[in-house]
């Protein structure tokens, strides 16, 4: 018979690396907000921040609108859409490189 002891719940607890994290451990998304709440102080990236949301929501409803209409047109402006909303991440990763301090490991130059 099969040890109970060895048994593992995998719903309870993930393995990366040998180092088992719990059910409520969320270690990128709080680093994440770690670095992103100095650089949301930033005016440019509010903005950022706002435009990107716009152009998602205005790309949800052209996706839809082409998926309707089959426009090759319509698909064209979306793809613009989409990679307009490329560049905007793109601006606020500069944000957020402006305002890292160098060091050691990561010169930035």
């Amino acid at each position: 018979m099969e040890d109970l002891r060895l048994r593992s719940n995998p719903i309870k607890s993930f393995s990366v690396g040998g180092k088992i994290l719990g059910k409520h451990s969320f270690p990128v998304f709080t680093s994440l907000l770690r670095e992103l709440k100095p650089v949301y102080k930033d005016n440019r990236f509010q903005r950022i921040v706002w435009l990107g949301l716009v152009n998602f929501l205005s790309l949800l409803l052209l996706l839809s609108w082409c998926n309707v209409t089959e426009s090759m047109g319509l698909l064209s402006y979306t793809y613009l859409i989409f990679f307009d909303t490329l560049c905007l991440c793109i601006c606020a990763l500069s944000i957020w490189v402006e305002q890292k301090k160098p060091n050691a490991l990561y010169t930035f130059g």
